[in-house]
């Protein structure tokens, strides 16, 4: 087996902490002469459970008609080890229940749903946190005019500092949404357009920290002539719905001076008050870091946080049809078709 092959198989144990050898078949299997040619075949026991381990030779043999071939031949669960493996396969093995590790996934059937407590850790480093989002709209953004990204550009943009980028950094290489290369003492990454769009997107986190209404007085009073971004349907307006509610979003940093605690508030919504959307990022310094802000209305927030805000906001039909179309939107403009 191949080095790679091994780094890979043991990442196993070091993610899952599951006990792994190899062992001797116990079955007298004949295999087509081209299978043998295309595959490494294993026999391997995982926790209590024996696996067929299978390895591509050649990067272009992956059929899952031979795949299947051979777990009928073995009569066992099958393992297959790459370290790339086409979407479109992915897919196959997710619906057969095929147990897979690659390099920008592991799965792992029966033995993730026996390992209740460490699926439950994996499972929550699926979601990108909400202080990292920032930096993952701008990569979403502006990808279409950059293909590689650095260090000094980011820090131009966002007001992180250089630990915080380079952790953030790292928890999205370690998501597998990025790539990091070396150019000297140069470090550049590239999103990862593997992952589909919509599958990005999902990760993602509303942004509305807390929902205040405070009258309207009050808030043109407080806002001092700043431009808060228009939010919530009130932006969404343009996507085909009518609503008379004023709805803004403010940098929930923003709000905690203290002429904020002397506003006239409400628990709803009323006609002389404003919906404030108090958020965990500022929605102005988002929209300024958009590459093609000119081509967009600066008076909304930008289109994705506004989704995100709205995406389970679809009671009423209208709503839920004018959230779809910006969506549709949104994939034509900044999404991308999965390779």
């Amino acid at each position: 087996m191949k080095k790679k092959n091994k780094e890979l198989l043991n990442t196993i144990k070091d993610k899952f902490n599951l006990s792994i050898s190899f062992i001797k078949t116990k079955h007298n299997v004949k295999l087509p002469p081209i299978i043998k040619m295309d595959y490494e075949i294993f026999t391997i026991k995982i926790e209590f459970i024996d696996f067929v381990l299978i390895t591509p030779k050649h990067q272009e043999s992956e059929s899952i008609k031979r795949i299947n071939i051979i777990q009928e031949k073995y009569n066992l669960p099958l393992l297959y080890l790459s370290e790339n493996i086409i979407l479109p396969l992915q897919q196959q093995f997710l619906k057969s229940r095929i147990s897979f590790i690659s390099e920008q996934m592991i799965y792992l059937y029966p033995l993730l749903l026996l390992k209740k407590e460490k699926g439950e850790i994996i499972n929550k480093r699926k979601s990108i946190p909400i202080s990292i989002q920032p930096l993952i709209l701008y990569i979403l953004y502006n990808y279409k005019y950059y293909e590689y990204f650095d260090i000094e550009t980011i820090q131009s943009e966002l007001d992180y500092s250089t630990p915080s980028l380079y952790r953030h950094i790292k928890d999205l290489e370690d998501l597998s949404l990025i790539s990091v290369k070396k150019d000297g003492r140069t470090k550049h990454f590239q999103l990862n357009k593997k992952i589909s769009f919509k599958d990005m997107i999902k990760l993602l986190h509303s942004p509305i920290k807390e929902t205040i209404f405070i009258k309207d007085e009050d808030f043109q009073h407080i806002n001092k002539n700043q431009i808060y971004c228009i939010a919530g349907k009130s932006a969404l307006n343009q996507y085909n719905l009518a609503v008379s509610e004023q709805c803004y979003a403010v940098f929930y940093k923003d709000t905690q001076e203290t002429a904020w605690d002397k506003l006239n508030y409400s628990s709803r919504y009323y006609d002389e008050y404003d919906e404030i959307q108090k958020w965990y990022y500022d929605p102005k310094s988002i929209i300024r870091m958009m590459k093609d802000v000119h081509t967009y209305n600066q008076n909304n927030v930008d289109p994705i946080s506004l989704y995100l805000s709205l995406r389970n906001s679809s009671d009423d039909i209208r709503v839920g049809d004018a959230i779809e179309m910006l969506f549709e939107n949104i994939e034509r403009i900044y999404g991308w078709q999965t390779i």
